[in-house]
């Protein structure tokens, strides 16, 4: 009995390891589309759950878990479909609203005006939140650049919502640039710290 507890404690230490040196390696993968930033950050919650013992994810990543599987799977890419699976929920995920393909909305697009948004804490001890000042008319994506002006993370976020909210842990302290975009507009950036 005690071998078998042992093997069993063996087993869990070697996978929590291997998990630790994969999750190392998708933070250092630089994405520029939204269905690879999707997939980091499915990948980032799923290591982490391993690495933690956990059996399910926590209320932090259940927010990043949710705002990936309410995305059109046609644009979010397979972490659309592997979020919905983590969440193990019982929501009904109605992808024909989500993807939007009605005619209508393709023929006649309607001209919203830019988001007014503001950030907190700045600066940022690792999480920041992007407050709107109303709700989204539409899907986006919160857009960050380093100070020499590379895209280093893109946040997705649907139609009615509020507040995004962007993990900024281990990453270098420093200058960041962060840019609202959505199909009809691109807000102007704006600048914050990491301590």
């Amino acid at each position: 009995m005690q071998v078998n507890l042992a093997i069993d404690t063996a087993l869990v230490e070697d996978r929590m390891d291997v998990a630790g040196d994969i999750y190392d390696t998708n933070s250092a993968v630089t994405t520029t589309e939204v269905f690879e930033s999707n997939q980091k950050t499915v990948n980032r919650i799923t290591l982490a759950m391993i690495i933690q013992n956990q059996d399910e994810p926590d209320s932090l990543q259940k927010v990043y878990l949710e705002q990936i599987a309410n995305q059109c799977p046609f644009a979010g890419g397979e972490a659309v479909y592997q979020a919905r699976a983590l969440l193990s929920d019982t929501v009904a995920y109605d992808d024909e609203v989500l993807c939007d393909t009605s005619s209508q909305r393709l023929l006649k697009p309607e001209i919203q005006p830019p988001l007014a948004y503001r950030l907190y804490p700045n600066p940022s001890n690792g999480y920041t939140i992007v407050e709107l000042e109303r709700e989204a008319q539409e899907s986006g994506e919160v857009l960050v650049y380093n100070a020499l002006g590379v895209q280093i993370h893109a946040e997705p976020f649907r139609e009615g919502t509020t507040a995004i909210l962007l993990d900024f842990t281990g990453r270098p302290c420093g200058i960041y640039y962060l840019t609202l975009r959505t199909k009809s507009h691109s807000s102007s950036s704006i600048f914050f710290n990491l301590k």
